[in-house]
């Protein structure tokens, strides 16, 4: 198929699929789910560290890699 030919085709919702996402809209509490204070950093460097050290390994290793980098590098203030 060319690539203008896929441009426009129609992708059908594949029916397994739409069965888990209804079956999980019914069973879990969605509209009140959060995240725990574990998922949520103060800056965007943080958030690369746990990404690229999260990557094959246990979760506690990360924890220890984030929080070697903020006893070494202070949180920035705000304003600036």
């Amino acid at each position: 198929m060319s690539s203008s030919a896929a441009e426009g085709a129609q992708v059908e919702p594949d029916s397994e699929a739409m069965a888990v996402a209804a079956h999980a809209e019914r069973v879990l509490p969605l509209a009140t789910a959060s995240l725990g204070d574990d998922y949520h950093y103060q800056s965007l460097p943080l958030c690369v560290i746990d990404a690229v050290f999260s990557i094959g390994v246990r979760y506690s290793g990360t924890r220890n890699v984030v929080a070697r980098y903020c006893t070494h590098k202070p949180a920035p203030h705000p304003g600036r």
